[in-house]
């Protein structure tokens, strides 16, 4: 139930939607809207609640405030830094006991899709479509020439080259049969000292054999980290068991960009 809003008339259907999957065993629901969030809580919903990503969970006072509302486990937005991250996981020793779930593998997002207006419908997602641009001057409208329009066309292929990366490089898999596309594997080791619970794998829409496949590889990952290996050494595993150096080494495939150093790609809002 993670849309970004619904309507209040929507509330009496979706309450007893969450009633009907109660009965069925279903044990939680990932819910982003503050308003169905407030429903579920005045009718003494006895159910997990999880945060979604679109839920927008940006910093401490954000997590205090959904704690309040019942929320049991938060999903971080997946264009928050290590830094912010680790802000938002020591804030939890005032506001109590509620998990925190960081995004690990594949799906990406061009903004912070909590505050993302577009819609994904009709032909794909608005920020992905390969559109033609024409450059003018603001002040009489008159095109640049094109000695001007050159750096812009660099910077709109680089633009177009992050969202392909973004997208699952193309979709494609690796030699391996491992999806390709957003990866925040390196930073496991530093995911879990600051406490985060739970570790996500994005695409919901993918077929089993892919999420097989994701499973798989952060499950390795782990195990590693459990065993106490370093970060350096998880980082050459992980690119290991990629097996794709060279997309790797672009980092617009990273999640989190901090732990070799590099700056944050941050998305606009």
């Amino acid at each position: 139930m993670n849309a970004p809003y619904y309507a209040p008339e929507q509330h009496p259907d979706l309450i007893g939607l969450v009633e009907r999957a109660i009965d069925l065993g279903v044990s939680g629901f990932i819910v982003a809207d503050v308003g169905l969030l407030l429903a579920l809580q005045d009718h003494g919903m006895e159910a997990t609640l999880h945060l979604s990503s679109v839920g927008s969970c940006l910093n401490g006072e954000a997590l205090g405030f959904y704690r309040e509302l019942g929320v049991q486990r938060v999903i971080l937005p997946r264009s928050l830094s290590l830094k912010e991250i680790a802000g938002i996981a020591a804030s939890r020793k005032s506001i109590g006991d509620v998990e925190l779930e960081a995004f690990a593998l594949n799906d990406g997002c061009a903004f912070e899709e909590g505050l993302c207006q577009t819609s994904h419908a009709h032909g794909g997602a608005f920020c992905q479509r390969d559109w033609k641009y024409r450059f003018f001057f603001s002040q009489d409208g008159t095109e640049l020439p094109a000695d001007a329009i050159g750096p812009l066309e660099e910077h709109r292929q680089d633009l177009r080259e992050w969202i392909w990366y973004l997208g699952g490089c193309g979709p494609s898999l690796s030699p391996r049969g491992i999806p390709n596309g957003p990866c925040g594997l390196c930073a496991v080791p530093d995911l879990k000292g600051m406490g985060i619970d739970v570790l996500k794998i994005a695409g919901r829409q993918a077929s089993p054999l892919r999420k097989l496949a994701s499973l798989q590889l952060l499950r390795a990952i782990v195990e590693l980290t459990l065993q106490g290996r370093g970060k350096r050494e998880i980082r050459v595993a992980a690119r290991r068991f990629r097996d794709t150096k060279e997309l790797c080494q672009s980092g617009y495939m990273c999640y989190y960009l901090e732990q070799e150093g590099k700056p944050q790609i941050a998305p606009s809002s």
